[in-house]
């Protein structure tokens, strides 16, 4: 996040392993995706334990989500500081969702075009299945249209702009009652706090719901992080986050309970390792995952639609229990990130660059 000069610091100033951290995620999920029509075949011996952990890069959407709470966090005390309208934060996050997003789309359908095009009998929908879903895809509202999104990670993506949604209605909240950022957390927290005690589902009103207490823990984080080591917000925050931790122990062993305990102890992490974050930041590997975080999100756009085309076309030649195979597999993963980089290069980076000019046009 990028901040007026007056404001507070950058997230990746105050946080400098915070690019590495979506990196990491980045990469966890593409390598979960990575075997996704391998995981019930016998693979290469040497490759078993590679796939056994990539089963868990699932996990790294809820580091996103944490991710995202920081960031927002900073943006919203920005915004109760300055006087900055909901509105503006509301445009301020589509302007960073959607066009890139729409591009992703837009790459999509044009792969599908390809696959169609060499692969007449192939099942991907070229485009939605009707006018339905094809609104529900331009706009991220899969969760009450109930359709299926036409790019995989859209309904991710849905509940991010349903976040953004709560935050800016308790941001709306929070200046009626004339409330600080102290005042602020409680009132996101009376979200949090009972959503965390309610079974997970893939889509859905409820799913936003239950995913907004690992979008709150990474809130709980910044605040804690930004308050004095002895300061009533730590105290506040960092037992928000103990009373959410406490709660989500009771949903151990379903879907809902590993999601929420992943991102919790993730949150927690940060929290402990922040005094060694500069130092941490510097490691070589911290900042080669740092250059992948630049353009996680268009890594996280259109990794599965490059992987899958590479690996469907490799396997009708290598076959999954083929040493040829991890050739192919590690082929896959490159050609993704590569995708992924090119597509910052071309979108992302421009839609950024004119997202922040508005917003200092707007000061």
């Amino acid at each position: 996040m990028r901040s007026a000069p007056t404001a507070a610091p950058a997230a990746t100033e105050r946080y400098p392993l915070l690019g590495a951290w979506r990196g990491l995620a980045a990469l966890a999920v593409t390598l979960f995706h990575s075997f996704g029509a391998f995981y019930a075949a016998p693979v290469w011996a040497p490759l078993a334990p590679v796939r056994s952990a990539a089963e868990w890069g699932w996990l790294g959407l809820h580091l996103f989500f944490v991710i995202s709470g920081v960031c927002i966090w900073i943006r919203l005390t920005r915004a109760l500081r300055t006087g900055e309208s909901v509105a503006a934060f509301w445009q301020d996050r589509a302007r960073r969702i959607f066009p890139t997003y729409w591009a992703a789309l837009v790459l999509a359908a044009a792969l599908n075009v390809l696959t169609r095009t060499f692969s007449p009998n192939a099942t991907v929908p070229i485009l939605p299945a009707n006018a339905g879903a094809g609104i529900a895809d331009l706009t991220l509202t899969h969760l009450f249209a109930g359709t299926t999104p036409y790019l995989l990670v859209s309904w991710t993506l849905a509940l991010e702009v349903g976040f953004y949604a709560l935050a800016g209605g308790t941001l709306a909240l929070a200046r009626s009652f004339r409330f600080g950022p102290d005042g602020f957390l409680l009132l996101a927290g009376g979200l949090a706090l009972p959503g965390i005690g309610l079974a997970a589902a893939a889509a859905g009103p409820l799913a936003l719901l239950t995913a907004w207490p690992e979008f709150f823990a990474g809130m709980c984080v910044a605040a804690a992080l930004q308050g004095s080591p002895d300061g009533p917000r730590r105290r506040l925050a960092l037992g928000l986050l103990a009373a959410m931790t406490l709660l989500a122990l009771g949903a151990i062993g379903s879907y809902a309970g590993t999601a929420r305990l992943a991102a919790l102890a993730f949150a927690w992490l940060l929290v402990v390792l922040q005094p060694w974050e500069t130092r941490l930041a510097a490691a070589r590997p911290a900042r080669w995952l740092g250059w992948i975080g630049v353009f996680s999100f268009s890594l996280y756009l259109v990794h599965v639609p490059v992987l899958t085309r590479v690996m469907n076309l490799g396997s009708r030649f290598v076959a999954p229990s083929s040493p040829w195979f991890a050739l192919l597999w590690l082929g896959g993963v490159a050609a993704a990130v590569g995708a992924a980089w090119v597509f910052w290069v071309l979108v992302e980076r421009r839609a950024e660059a004119n997202r922040f000019a508005r917003r200092t046009a707007l000061r």
